[in-house]
């Protein structure tokens, strides 16, 4: 179980979300919801949190990836569509 657990840690966090929504998401949600989910995790997400590694994300980090969505001009309402993705 440890080694299992670890190797999660160090997975990258673009492996990892995109590994979920493949595997888990994907099944239950509308088409017109999954291509938003899609868009959002590729245009937004991705570019911003994918090097990361999950032992490395934290609450600060998502806080920084809205406040900088907010800062680069998207509206506070859109900004919150993609922290539902991360919820």
């Amino acid at each position: 179980f440890y080694g299992r657990y670890r190797i999660q840690l160090i997975k990258l966090f673009k492996d990892f979300i995109n590994e979920w929504f493949n595997d888990y998401k994907i099944n239950t949600i509308g088409i017109t919801t999954r291509d938003n989910y899609k868009s959002r995790i590729n245009n937004h997400i991705i570019p911003k949190l994918g090097a990361y590694k999950l032992k490395d994300i934290n609450n600060i980090t998502i806080q920084n990836l809205y406040y900088g969505l907010i800062n680069e001009g998207m509206k506070p309402q859109s900004a919150k569509k993609i922290m539902e993705i991360l919820n």
